[in-house]
């Protein structure tokens, strides 16, 4: 389980099942539409790299989204983190622990990293290229 101090609040994220990681990233293309081909530099494990990446993708998806369905995706994916309290971990609630506004992005930025940043490296790509169709 990846740990990350967001602002005063140490959050956790767990990698979601197959199912759910599947029917959010189809989600998560259909909102964000052509600024996906920039979330691959958003989950680069350069900060420099991924700050930079996230201004451009920020405004790419924000133009060319619904703003209540986009809206309900970054809740629903912030919400799929926990948050220490105290000695315990509890269920993230959007309007409640992010301090602010970045730190909600951050927060999302966490999870989808957590979740998908093997599939935005290319990996999936090139696990995809090993596996030949029968002849």
């Amino acid at each position: 389980m990846a740990e990350k101090k967001i602002g005063s609040q140490t959050y956790r994220v767990e990698k979601m099942p197959a199912t759910d990681a599947t029917r959010n990233l189809i989600r998560l293309t259909k909102l964000v539409g052509p600024g996906i081909s920039k979330l691959s530099a958003v989950m680069s494990k350069s900060e420099d790299v991924r700050d930079a990446a996230a201004l451009t993708a920020i405004v790419d998806i924000l133009m060319g989204s619904d703003a209540d369905d986009l809206t309900n995706f970054l809740v629903e994916i912030a919400e799929k983190a926990e948050v220490k309290d105290g000695n315990a971990y509890m269920g993230v609630i959007y309007d409640i622990h992010p301090a602010d506004l970045v730190e909600a992005f951050q927060l999302v930025a966490f999870v989808l990293q957590v979740n998908y940043r093997d599939f935005f490296a290319g990996k999936l790509a090139g696990l995809m290229s090993a596996v030949k169709p029968a002849a």
